[in-house]
């Protein structure tokens, strides 16, 4: 800049657009430092410690909330992401992961998340995010099936809104259900579109789903879905469940399905 780019603007717009061109950082020095002291004064007031509670509240994972985040400028919210990464996790974050994981906040769905780096994960849950360790097994997941009798329609839809589990009329599962990634071309029938769902006629791209939902383009292909014995997507964890194997009155036994962490 000094030796080869000055030189050659003095040239066409003259002596004085050096002092103009010094000014001006000088300005977004100031800039970057107030910048720096807000985003520093936001993270004391707003960003807290997890309780340790639950698999996903891991030690030493901190939390704030998608609101008061949200209504933060542009440049101060990817500021404290900046922070929050340097200062917590020990991570030098470039654009593009500040602009995924800033997507996330404000626009993912309630278990929307993207990698941070050295073992971290930014994570929503529902009205708050969470920076929480993977551990040494890169946030492997694995599922959780328990048989209950004696759940209604009504209570399934309950447990349903929360977005960690779902359940299915049990007696209609195909076993064993398996968890992989989700892939490009992945089909899916929502629960609502019918019964059954085993034939090809409502199913939907779970592309046009999650673009529906607003998940952001890195976070959609990768996420875990749970799969039945031939292969059909049960249940996309945070986004939706098929219309495979539904709580009706006649349901006698109840498959509740759960996500968590592997250990």
């Amino acid at each position: 800049m000094r030796h080869v780019l000055i030189p050659l603007l003095e040239q066409r717009y003259g002596k004085a657009v050096k002092k103009r061109i010094f000014t001006l950082g000088e300005r977004f020095r100031e800039l970057d430092d107030y910048l720096e002291a807000e985003a520093a004064r936001w993270i004391r007031r707003n960003v807290k410690k997890t309780p340790g509670r639950g698999r996903q509240e891991k030690k030493g994972a901190f939390v704030f909330r998608r609101k008061t985040f949200s209504a933060l400028p542009a440049v101060l919210r990817v500021k404290v992401l900046q922070r929050s990464c340097f200062d917590r996790l020990g991570v030098a974050p470039n654009e593009r992961l500040l602009k995924a994981m800033d997507g996330i906040v404000l626009n993912g769905g309630p278990s929307a998340s993207v990698n941070a780096g050295k073992g971290w994960r930014l994570a929503n849950r529902y009205e708050e995010v969470l920076f929480v360790p993977t551990g040494p097994n890169g946030g492997g997941i694995e599922l959780v099936l328990e048989k209950k009798g004696g759940i209604t329609p009504a209570q399934a839809k309950r447990l349903a809104a929360k977005g960690d589990a779902e359940a299915f009329d049990a007696a209609a599962l195909a076993l064993p259900l398996a968890v992989r990634p989700l892939r490009a071309g992945d089909r899916i029938r929502p629960f609502g579109a019918g019964a059954g769902g085993s034939a090809r006629g409502g199913e939907k791209k779970v592309k046009e789903i999650l673009i529906d939902r607003k998940v952001p383009r890195d976070d959609r292909w990768g996420r875990p879905v749970v799969c039945d014995a031939g292969g059909a997507i049960l249940w996309i964890p945070g986004v939706l469940r098929s219309a495979h194997a539904p709580v009706t009155a006649e349901t006698r036994v109840t498959a509740l399905l759960r996500i968590r962490s592997a250990k």
